[in-house]
């Protein structure tokens, strides 16, 4: 039994670049881009502009929604609405003026709880257990909310609650049959589509040809008491099935659908009625759509959008959306804009911009799943919401090496050249609000006038508590000396109860926390305190050195990334070739204890610098940095191992001077799907340019869905979000010389997790572009705050991540989590942490605990 996810948070990102601009580029594919992992078959929008979607999605900006999700007026997922898990597709979508939601289509269950086809949800997405009745025998594709509360529904029920109704009903407004409707004997097939008009009367449209046993083409309209209305003309109708329908301002009726015939004359699929049903000979669509039609709006002026899987509206090309004036005319001042797939809905914000939903996956050429929304012109609307980092607040430029959000959706950058106007107190870390104004700093002052540029911070890992550790090259934090490696308190203070004996030339490059709490450290230096730790070692949880952790003699050059196998066995990355006094050529794994481990043994290896190391889920090993050979190889800055430290052949091309990227590589990142992001100096993968980003497949192939041509210089580091989103960042050139851009995914990201029946496994679901997380750890809680380790997971067929048998199985009104632990930045060498909370347990109560939402932006 799947359990919905009800709260999601993302704990931070990172990445590293020489950036000081969050700002989206032409072709960035940025924006408003929920990123629904299904196709949106519904849309509705709320008065305080939030929006509401029906679809097949399982996810949505890379949270678990099943099937029915809101959205804020931007485009980021609203984390306050908890919604109800819904078995099977939402086609309809009406929203109440006491804020509350029905929805239609083709499910039986909702929240676990048995719905037939309409069910009415809270504000906050819980089922409200107000709404009455057993539901319909049959789909729901069509709901109207009246005035006075009650509710009209249309689809291919012939009962509902019990009731004997053909294809259309009235709820009153708890859900109970209104008897005052007359639904007998109603359509002999579907009802798709309903309005109401101001005087009561309904018009219903669908794919019957009878109602009430008089023939009728699929459009009545019947009086309040649910009986015909003689006085509304439908004479022989449309030639096929109605399937959208709206009433304009000034009472006349606009029908969409399958139909090429109208009243006998050829009609291109949208055609405009007069009041009393009679053909409207003043609309002219020429010869409109030439494919189906599945929705229209009015806008505000009167101009009339249609969408549907049409690539052309009277003889022009209109890819699925085009723009109608008064008089059925095609607006030619709003665009054509390519979309890949057919469109099922449309609705307007209150700023005018257009929403659309439906199966596409791309929109005017960015990247859109499921939805989109476009300006008033019907362009993509590319607005991203990030903001500028002016670099003379600083007083000298800025070049940051990581990025990290917290919960509280403030963001840490860290790097260096961040000096006051005023002092020599150089802000090598500085705090900005989620709207990017400034907030504070981390001081790092200069004793004894030190060159300010030989100082930065390299990177940042985030506790689950909020603590943090920087690492780099620095003399004092705060006022307190600490030398390459410090711990600050979720207040930004020094935690004094961490100190590392660090000398003031000592540069710290990658760390790593182990699952114990115990610290990893690697760079340039030669002591930790009076023990000689040729640059690595091993720190307690309180900074001093771990002497259980002994690399001999070390490695004989820096060392720049790590990477922990579940068994505690370490693999470490860098410049060096030899470790402990043997060869071992930029690349070796260790045991927990600091010495090499020989199973492991990659030969000659390659032939430069190792930048950074991915463990992937089946055991083999991803390594990308300086090399051009491996083994004896070519093989040009990217390689993947197996198990035992071998040179995996099947990945990447067969063909010797047509091998990966021709420039080193700096960072990786790795999606679910097994898709690799990768980031650095090149400009081209295997003759596919590529301009310093590309993503691989799992081959090593390039993805040819993945090509950004906008960079003009190296990206330092990249970070793959929950949602999918993808960060890059390094010395790209636009703004202030240095920038930091996200980029949309082709791919939805989607994750799941769930308890099983009796309590005893927890699943964790990745899928998509989810980035994958090399460590996993399960909690319970049955308040929201007070949370108990389960324990580590373990990688469940290479989809997600999976704790069983469990000693306490988990009870129901309990809450579980999941936290994930995934690298990112420059060499990899920050770590990012995100959660998924669910509920075990049906109603479900509101979230009071301490675990908050934030949505990067």
């Amino acid at each position: 039994m799947k359990i919905k996810i009800v709260k999601m948070l993302l704990a931070c990102v990172a990445f590293a670049c020489g950036a000081v601009t969050f700002a989206a580029m032409p072709g960035s594919n940025d924006g408003f881009d929920p990123n629904a992992g299904g196709a949106v078959r519904a849309l509705a929008v709320q008065a305080d502009g939030k929006i509401i979607l029906g679809g097949d999605f399982t996810a949505v900006g890379g949270a678990v929604f099943t099937r029915i999700a809101r959205i804020n007026a931007d485009g980021t997922t609203d984390t306050t609405f908890a919604a109800a898990e819904v078995d099977d597709s939402v086609v309809a979508v009406a929203i109440q003026t006491d804020g509350k939601i029905l929805i239609g289509g083709r499910f039986n269950h909702t929240g676990g709880a048995v719905h037939n086809y309409i069910a009415r949800l809270n504000t906050d997405g819980s089922i409200d257990p107000e709404f009455l009745g057993t539901g319909a025998n049959g789909w729901v594709d069509a709901i109207a909310v009246q005035p006075d509360g009650k509710i009209v529904v249309g689809g291919s029920f012939s009962s509902i609650n019990g009731k004997e109704s053909h294809k259309i009903a009235r709820l009153q407004a708890n859900g109970l049959v209104d008897n005052s409707f007359d639904g007998v004997p109603g359509a002999d097939r579907s009802v798709f589509a309903l309005a109401l008009q101001p005087d009561g009367k309904i018009i219903a449209a669908g794919e019957y040809t009878g109602y009430d046993g008089e023939a009728h083409n699929r459009i009545v309209r019947l009086n309040a008491s649910g009986s015909l209305d003689g006085s509304f003309v439908d004479n022989i109708g449309p030639s096929s099935n109605i399937t959208a329908l709206k009433l304009q301002a000034d009472g006349k009726i606009l029908l969409g659908g399958y139909f090429q015939y109208y009243n006998g004359g050829p009609i291109g699929r949208v055609v405009r009625l007069n009041p009393n049903g009679s053909l409207d000979t003043t609309f002219n669509a020429g010869d409109g759509a030439d494919d189906y039609i599945n929705a229209i709006e009015t806008q505000p002026d009167g101009r009339i959008l249609v969408v549907g899987s049409f690539m052309n509206f009277d003889g022009t090309i209109r890819s699925r959306i085009a723009r109608l004036e008064l008089t059925g005319a095609l607006d030619a001042t709003f665009i054509d804009t390519q979309t890949s797939d057919t469109i099922c809905a449309v609705a307007l914000q209150p700023d005018g911009k257009i929403v659309i939903g439906g199966d596409f996956t791309a929109v005017g050429g960015a990247g859109r799943n499921h939805i989109a929304r476009l300006n008033a012109d019907g362009s993509p609307d590319t607005t991203f919401f990030a903001y500028y980092y002016n670099p003379l607040i600083a007083g000298e430029g800025f070049q940051p090496h990581a990025a990290v959000v917290r919960p509280d959706g403030r963001i840490i950058l860290a790097g260096d050249n961040f000096a006051t106007d005023t002092d020599d107190k150089w802000q090598h870390v500085r705090i900005v609000n989620a709207d990017g104004s400034y907030a504070g700093a981390v001081q790092f002052p200069l004793p004894n006038l030190r060159i300010p540029n030989m100082m930065f911070v390299n990177a940042v890992a985030l506790y689950p508590d909020g603590r943090m550790l920087v690492a780099g090259k620095f003399l004092m934090v705060q006022g307190v000396q600490r030398y390459g490696i410090a711990r600050l308190r979720p207040d930004f203070s020094v935690d004094i109860t961490f100190y590392a004996e660090m000398l003031d030339t000592n540069i710290v490059s990658a760390m790593a926390i182990q699952p114990d709490g115990k610290i990893l450290i690697g760079g340039s230096f030669d002591y930790v305190g009076i023990y000689y730790r040729h640059n690595i070692a091993r720190l307690n949880t309180d900074g001093s050195l771990d002497a259980t952790f002994d690399p001999g003699d070390g490695a004989d050059y820096p060392v720049n990334s790590f990477s922990i196998q579940p068994d505690g066995k370490i693999f470490v990355g860098g410049s060096f070739t030899r470790y402990h006094n043997e060869f071992h050529s930029h690349l070796v794994r260790v045991n927990p204890d600091g010495s090499p481990d020989n199973s492991f043994w990659i030969y000659s290896g390659p032939d430069g610098q190792v930048n950074s190391i991915i463990l992937l889920p089946g055991g083999k090993v991803l390594v990308g940095g300086m090399f051009t050979t491996f083994n004896g190889m070519p093989r040009n800055h990217v390689a993947r191992l197996n198990a035992n430290g071998s040179h995996d052949l099947t990945f990447g091309t067969s063909q010797i001077y047509d091998r990966e990227p021709n420039g080193r590589v700096e960072s990786m990142a790795l999606q679910a799907d097994g898709k690799i992001m990768i980031g650095g100096n090149f400009l081209d993968y295997n003759r596919s340019g590529r301009n310093y980003i590309a993503r691989l497949n799992e081959d090593g192939s390039v993805d040819a869905a993945f090509n950004n041509s906008n960079f003009q210089d190296a990206i330092r580091g990249i970070t793959v979000q929950p949602d999918g989103k993808i960060i890059a960042g390094g010395m790209l050139n636009y703004w202030y010389d240095e920038v930091a851009m996200r980029l949309a995914n082709p791919t939805a990201a989607r994750q799941e997790l769930s308890v099983s029946n009796d309590g005893n496994s927890v699943t964790w679901k990745l899928g998509g572009s989810f980035p994958w997380p090399f460590r996993v750890l399960f909690e319970e809680s049955a308040d929201g705050e007070n949370w108990n380790e389960l324990g580590w997971g373990t990688v469940e067929n290479g989809v997600g991540y999976r704790i069983s048998g469990l000693a306490s199985p988990i009870a129901r009104n309990h809450y579980v989590r999941a936290t994930a632990w995934t690298a990112c930045g420059m060499y990899n060498a920050s770590t990012s942490i995100y959660r998924s909370v669910l509920w075990n347990g049906q109603p479900e109560p509101p979230f009071t605990g301490a675990v908050n939402w934030v949505n990067y932006e």
